[in-house]
């Protein structure tokens, strides 16, 4: 997802300056300078958007084939497994006394 930020700031600022570098740009009203700088930049965040959005599902489709490489996995989905998730609650609950709920001596 980074890849697709860092590639909409480079394309951002490569085509800002193709555009102020243009022959016309310095004749343009001011209001039309920011439309054009404004139509551009959301052009380039649409394209960014949509790549992220290819890139989540891509993600999201190999989560679910539970087929994601070891170096590709950046933590994006956290994974918890249930014993984990169990010891956890487990231990808690017996580390504090005066929320336990009290043991009948005859149920042990």
């Amino acid at each position: 997802m980074t890849g697709a930020d860092v590639n909409y700031r480079v394309r951002k600022s490569r085509e800002l300056k193709k555009l102020y570098k243009g022959i016309e740009w310095p004749t343009l009203s001011e209001a039309t300078r920011r439309m054009i700088e404004k139509d551009l930049l959301e052009k380039l965040a649409a394209e960014r958007d949509a790549k992220k959005q290819q890139l989540e599902s891509t993600w999201l489709k190999k989560h679910e084939e539970d087929d994601i490489a070891e170096e590709e996995n950046d933590g994006w989905i956290e994974e918890t497994k249930d014993a984990d998730v169990e010891d956890k609650t487990d231990g808690a609950e017996d580390d504090d006394e005066s929320t336990s709920m009290p043991v009948d001596e005859e149920e042990e």
